[in-house]
């Protein structure tokens, strides 16, 4: 013999919470498994410099030791030296959110500053062949920075740092949440022209593994979703 149920409509609130707890998994497992990561490297890279006001003329992928020499090996950022560099997002559908983004670096072993505040600026001016510190370009015709070394608030680079980290550790990797200006950029809210990382202290120096040696290791990791 079937148990009965004295009071069936006692179940209808339950059912009604289960079906919608079901729901609200199935929609959340549904915009999980549509989100995609991928990751850039410095091949997805058009433009990387380095520039420093001790060597005003020149511009390297590299950093400037004396008059006659350069290291391939470390590119600084300091208040003297900056990296520039920008990637190309051009793998991501222009129909997606961006959800997460994160720039990842590789320190140089035992050359950075103890406790540097690392900056990340947006740029707001292009830049391109035969930049320096004091030319954002000089072809296909010379265009100036507003100060040199990209230094312009709100002119050469935005009103104020997209990240400022605290070093803690001496080697390694270090992460930047970039999601902000991933989203200006790839909305077309602002126009992409990259990234300067630098100090703001002349005494402070953050190393980096150069990209010519390890260009997997300098990464824009960025995830996606409808």
């Amino acid at each position: 013999m079937k148990p009965r149920i004295k009071n069936p409509s006692a179940l209808v609130p339950a059912i009604r919470h289960f079906k919608l707890l079901a729901a609200l998994l199935w929609l959340s497992l549904s915009c999980f498994a549509q989100a995609r990561t991928i990751t850039l490297t410095l091949n997805d890279c058009d433009l990387f410099a380095t520039i420093s006001s001790q060597a005003a003329a020149h511009g390297w992928a590299g950093t400037h030791v004396h008059a006659h020499f350069s290291d391939s090996k470390i590119v600084n950022a300091s208040g003297q030296e900056a990296i520039l560099l920008r990637f190309k997002l051009d793998r991501i559908p222009k129909d997606q959110r961006i959800v997460r983004a994160e720039l990842l670096l590789p320190l140089a072993p035992k050359v950075s500053s103890r406790n540097a505040r690392l900056h990340l600026w947006r740029l707001q001016q292009p830049w391109g062949v035969g930049i320096n510190h004091r030319f954002r370009s000089l072809r296909p015709e010379a265009a100036m920075w507003t100060e040199p070394g990209a230094r312009g608030i709100g002119s050469d680079r935005a009103s104020r740092p997209s990240v400022q980290m605290r070093l803690t550790n001496e080697s390694g990797e270090i992460a930047l949440n970039v999601l902000s200006d991933v989203e200006l950029w790839h909305s077309g809210s602002a126009k992409e022209y990259g990234w300067m990382l630098c100090t703001e202290d002349l005494q402070e120096i953050v190393g980096f593994q150069a990209p010519l040696g390890v260009p997997d290791q300098w990464k824009l990791r960025i995830t996606y979703e409808p």
